[in-house]
This record gives structure tokens, sequence and C-alpha cells, in this order.
């Protein structure tokens, strides 16, 4: 039996990440029993993608979590999940000890609990194992303010604690790096895998791109700690051509209240200048349809160790990409090829935009190359693929199913 655990996310957080990791898991182990266990919401949310798969069963628990997070009462709340996934745990690990076969894939945990999960796992070493690492993973690198230290030093501590046939999943190529370079983890604990996002949708593919105006977009939540703010001084710069009707900036997405007082008439958005609205899907999916290019300002380091939504968004609306340099995408660059233009500086991709306006047609057949690389790059992040690049990380550990 595989038993699939998220321990963390609730309702609509991460459906498709657990949509897409158990198809990988039934690809690579078809006819093999299986049970997802999550939140309840979330449960019925991700069994709803996966009505065609069988051999595989779904168990729920209740939210229990207050979602206070200020104060003595987010400490309260942190203390509380702990001691919950502590002793969900040693329940769990007691009822399936005497399972000959038994196969644990979490996929997601608080990274406090994470500490107390390696101790009890300790007192399983025949149980394989494998746990998925997200974002938070950062913070032990890049850790700003106390809590973003507290969570990367409760990571630091949770992989000095070594346990038999456990194993850590990383969401990004890059990962395995720069966890080697650290000498935080061993090879032979790490897999790393690009997890996709990509939701189905009714493409319609652009094929008059970079006419007037041309179309650049930021995709997905727009707040400071994507540097999301970034693309009004960059509209500054093109404010004729904005009027002129030359070039059009847009937010595709949420607005974060940190970049309220930035907003003005040269950049459009979706949401009536409200923080904390939700785009409507229809309408996120046709303006990032029409977009000629998406934009990122992330900081150097950010989602080098985490997987972007917005990325894969971009990625399954085949829409090239405009980029300041980040480990991420120079990783993905040179894995994919060129799929649009990074930029070493806002000065740089100031320059780099007004020379698509000025001279159209090399913009245009430099973009035809790009969006060709950016179709392969996406087709080699079908479920398929994905899985069998996995599986053949597993299989150099060792890690079998009977």
């Amino acid at each position: 039996m595989i038993y699939i655990i998220d321990r963390f996310v609730e309702g609509h957080q991460h459906v498709l990440a657990n949509v897409n990791t158990i198809k990988i898991i039934d690809r690579i182990y078809p006819g093999i029993d299986k049970n997802f266990l999550s939140e309840k919401s979330h449960n019925q949310l991700v069994k709803g993608y996966l009505v065609d798969l069988e051999d595989i069963t779904y168990s729920s628990y209740l939210n229990k979590h207050s979602r206070i997070k200020t104060g003595i009462a987010q400490i309260i709340r942190v203390f509380t999940r702990a001691f919950r996934d502590t002793y969900f745990f040693c329940k769990f690990f007691k009822s399936i000890s005497k399972q000959n076969d038994a196969v644990v894939f979490l996929t997601h945990i608080y990274p406090i609990s994470l500490i107390l999960f390696q101790i009890i796992k300790k007192f399983y070493p025949k149980v394989k194992t494998i746990v998925t690492i997200h974002g938070e993973i950062e913070y032990m690198f890049f850790g700003k303010g106390l809590y973003e230290k507290i969570i990367g030093k409760a990571y630091s501590l949770s992989f000095k604690i070594k346990s038999h046939k456990l194993y850590y999943l990383f969401l990004t190529k890059v990962s395995r790096d720069i966890l080697l370079t650290s000498k935080k983890l061993k090879e032979s604990e790490i897999l790393a895998i690009i997890l996709p996002t990509l939701s189905s949708i009714a493409l319609e593919r652009k094929e008059n791109f970079l006419t007037e105006p041309f179309k650049i977009g930021h995709i997905g939540s727009a707040g400071r700690r994507k540097n999301a703010d970034f693309i009004f001084s960059v509209a500054k710069e093109f404010e004729q051509e904005i009027l002129d009707n030359k070039i059009q900036f847009s937010l595709i997405g949420s607005l974060e209240s940190n970049i309220i007082t930035k907003l003005n008439h040269l950049v459009k958005n979706y949401v009536n200048d409200q923080a904390g609205i939700h785009i409507e899907r229809n309408i996120f999916n046709n303006e990032v349809n029409d977009i000629d290019y998406s934009i990122f300002f992330y900081n150097q380091h950010d989602f080098a160790l985490r997987s972007s939504a917005a990325f894969f968004d971009a990625i399954n609306f085949e829409k090239p990409i405009i980029a300041l340099s980040n480990d991420f995408f120079l990783d993905v660059f040179r894995e994919a090829g060129d799929i649009g233009y990074i930029c070493r500086n806002i000065n740089e991709l100031i320059a780099l935009i007004r020379s698509l306006i000025d001279d159209k047609e090399t913009g245009k057949l430099l973009y035809k190359q790009h969006r060709s690389n950016l179709i392969k790059y996406k087709e080699s992040l079908s479920i398929k693929l994905v899985a069998e690049d996995l599986k053949s990380q597993l299989d150099k550990l060792d890690f079998k199913i009977v």
C-alpha cells in the first residue's frame, strides 16, 4: 500500500500539485493500492480531478487549526499543529508497522512538525518514506525576519536527524546542487523534479504577436515579495508609448495591499484596484492568453528551491518570459534554451523592451524561436516524462516496492 499524505494544506491550496503528484506516483506504480489522506475539503477537490484513476481510496480529517496568525495566537497555533501532527504520525506508523510493503509519500508537512516526524520515523526504519519539501526551504538560506529564520532553523535541524529509508523530494532541479553544495544533505537522500501544475485550458495560440499594442503582463498575485511594484517604474519609462497605444502593461491576478499605493493609469489590473480580490478565472485565462510576454522581477535567489505557480501559468499559456537574472530562471533557460530574455538589471530590461518596440521584425523572429523552445519545454513537463524522470532517480536509489 502507498500512503499519500498531506498534513498542511486545506481547501483549494496546492490542489493541482497534489493531483499531479498522485498521477506521477500512479504512473510509476500502476496497479498498487494507494490511499490519499488530507483535510476534508481539499480531499474532495483532489478526488474530483482523479475520477479516472483506479487503485486509489481517499481518507480525510477535519481542520481544527486556528486562522489567527498574529502574536501569542500564532505561537499557540504553531505548537498546536505540531502536537496534532505528532499524535497523528505516532498512530499512523504504529498502524502500518506490520505491513511489509507500506510506502509513505508525504506531500506537505509543517516545517516544525517535520522535526518531530523525523524522530518518529527513526522508530520505523523499514517504512520507505519520501517527504516533499516546499517553498519554506528557502528560509534556510535566505530567511528574513524572525519567523522565516525560525522556519529555516527548523529545516536545518530536521535534515540533521537521519532515518533509514527516508528521502527528500525537491521541486526544482537546481535544488540538488544547492543542497549538496551547502552540505545539508547527501546525494543519496535527494530526489529533484519539476512538478508541473499545468491545468487543462482551451488554448488559443496567438499568431499575430508583437502587434500594437505590444502586451506585457505580470501573471499571478502581485506584491512586493515578488517585486511586482517594479512594473510601475518600468511602465513610467514608456508613458508616451502607452498613451500612443504602442505597448500595454498589466497585472493579471490579485493585488497585495503593499502595492495599492503604486497603482496608476499606466498599468492595467482586473480587480478594480482592490487588494485581496481574486480575479475571475475566465478573465485570467483570456488576459494571459492575450499577452505577448510574461514578466518576472524575482530577486536572484527567489524560487530556486520552490516552484512558481505564475511560472507554470506562463508555460501553460506558452508565453515567453522577460525576467531579471535569477537562479531559477537561469537553470530553466539552460535546460529549455532561450524561452525569452534574462536581463541583468532593470535598466537592461527597459532597454530590451524599447528594442522590441523599435525593431519589431527582429523581435518577431526571436519570438518565434522563444515560443518554439517553450512549447518543447512544456511537453517535457508532461506527467509521463516527469514520472519517468522520478522513476529513474528512484531506481538509482534502489527504491523498490514489492
